[in-house]
């Protein structure tokens, strides 16, 4: 006899967070500049005026995005270079943290990172944001160096290494691929592997990244080692 299966309960979404899902998605695809309120408020199925009550103009639209892709990557990367602590456990934990939050957005993010809009001058707060986790990250890098963690390598290649990861995370998640749930924990593995002078301690670093305490959080998430 099979056993009944439990019916699947159909997510349900505000207005406010499918505008932002088909504005992700259009954005992608044809760019910032080549997309319209017109574009989103039909691929939401709503009308114009209804898509302004939740977003004065395009511009709103991608501001959200963009906070929600890189603040509270650019927080926990900047509290990881300050942290106590190895900077191998500490580069570490922000791959596994960063790579289950991108695994988990909602949104096509592929226009965030991929187009020269943060370079306007009304993006350019996110610009700075962008550019904090970079120097955040490179920062992790170089005192993983300096105290012989890691091998003596480019700071900067090193840091776009890691950046090059979460594009290609990016991309496979927005084109719908299944990613395992064990991605996150092999990126850090296969990028602290080839960083570390011994890659036989990276079952000791994983240890110490999750031991790494006052973490803070990605909104809606949990951390990664609870």
């Amino acid at each position: 006899m099979t056993a009944p299966t439990t019916p699947q309960v159909e997510e349900t979404i505000t207005t406010r967070e499918r505008i932002l899902r088909e504005a992700s998605t259009l954005f992608a695809a044809r760019g910032y500049y080549g997309s319209s309120t017109r574009d989103i408020a039909a691929a939401v199925g709503i009308q114009q005026p209804s898509l302004f009550h939740h977003f004065p103009h395009k511009q709103a639209i991608f501001q959200e995005l963009l906070s929600y892709s890189l603040d509270d990557s650019a927080a926990v990367a900047e509290y990881l270079a300050g942290a106590s602590g190895s900077p191998a456990a500490r580069l570490y934990r922000f791959l596994v943290e960063d790579f289950r939050y991108l695994m988990e957005s909602p949104y096509d993010l592929r226009s965030i990172f991929n187009s020269g809009v943060l370079e306007g001058e009304e993006f350019e707060p996110w610009g700075r944001t962008a550019r904090r986790l970079h120097v955040a990250v490179a920062e992790i890098i170089r005192q993983g160096i300096e105290v012989g963690d890691f091998i003596e390598i480019d700071v900067n290649f090193a840091r776009q290494a890691v950046s090059g990861l979460m594009l290609e995370t990016i991309r496979e998640r927005s084109l719908g691929e299944k990613l395992p749930a064990q991605r996150p924990t092999r990126t850090a593995d296969f990028m602290l592997r080839a960083l570390l002078t011994d890659p036989d301690r990276i079952g000791e670093v994983a240890t110490e990244a999750c031991a790494i305490e006052g973490l803070p959080l990605y909104r809606d998430t949990t951390t990664a080692c609870d």
